[in-house]
């Protein structure tokens, strides 16, 4: 099964992708420490910095979540298993990013302790690791394992080798709702079997969610769908790849009016939510 990606002009005949580009913003926090204190940029660099490699790649893939800005939120260090997250990776367990973008959320790890070598990011895209590496500016102390590879293709004995054999945490972050049910569940079942089959591994992110699940034109606007789940059809998602992959998952979730909401943004619809969930193998 095959999935749809499209980049720069190609995208641009679909959208307007202009629509979520921020022209003035702040980096403040978490983001901003980030950028003093590990990057070790100047503060008064940082906000040209910043925007100086936002726009090299929006130039080239215009997404919502670079146009916007969204990499600053840091989003794995405010999920609530973030602590346990961070112990876990203190006793010598592993964690991939999908999707992992710029993989700011790696760095942030890293700024908090966690060991870099256990840290792992998949990306469809070369494109977004090498820029990583230019707005963090540690490609020379940096230990962590950075994987170009579509999982919608069944992962091979050479992806498994370069994670060690298996993860035990997965951080997807706005990641399964880029696709339609099909789709997830495709991608679901490759993830997994790039997780250790023990009992406690998890899979644990946030994305865009409805309070009336169900298939939505997919904002590229090429004819396709993805899917917007809700708690109980997040549930059943995982029970079925259960079902298919003799597993059993337990699904800890959360859908509120955050980030995602539609009085906040200038795209969707009024029944967009912000789903923030943790799947448990038993």
């Amino acid at each position: 099964m095959a999935a749809t990606y499209f980049k720069g002009p190609e995208l641009r005949k679909h959208v307007d992708a202009q629509q979520w580009y921020i022209h003035d913003f702040q980096v403040e926090g978490p983001a901003r420490d980030l950028f003093e204190n590990y990057s070790a940029i100047a503060p008064e660099k940082v906000i040209e910095h910043v925007s100086e490699v936002r726009d090299r790649a929006f130039n080239n893939m215009p997404y919502a979540c670079i146009g916007s800005l969204r990499f600053l939120n840091l989003s794995l260090s405010q999920h609530p298993q973030y602590q346990n997250v961070l112990a876990r990776l203190s006793d010598h367990q592993s964690l991939l990013d999908l999707g992992c973008c710029f993989a700011q959320d790696i760095r942030k790890l890293v700024h908090d302790g966690a060991p870099s070598s256990q840290l792992y990011g998949i990306d469809i895209d070369p494109a977004f690791l090498e820029l990583g590496y230019d707005l963090f500016l540690d490609r020379d102390k940096l230990n962590s394992t950075f994987i170009v590879a579509d999982l919608f293709s069944a992962p091979t004995p050479d992806l498994l080798k370069s994670l060690d054999g298996g993860v035990d945490m997965v951080y997807a972050a706005s990641f399964f709702n880029l696709f339609d049910w099909k789709q997830q569940r495709v991608l679901a079942k490759h993830v997994i079997s790039l997780m250790k089959p023990k009992q406690g591994s998890v899979i644990l992110g946030r994305q865009l969610g409805s309070s009336e699940p169900g298939e939505y034109p997919h904002l590229k606007k090429d004819g396709t769908t993805t899917y917007w789940h809700d708690i109980v059809s997040w549930q059943r998602l995982w029970d079925e790849v259960g079902q298919e992959t003799g597993t059993s998952w337990r699904v800890n979730a959360s859908l509120d009016e955050k980030e995602f909401a539609y009085r906040d943004n200038a795209w969707g619809i009024p029944s967009q939510r912000r789903l923030v969930f943790a799947v448990f193998k038993r």
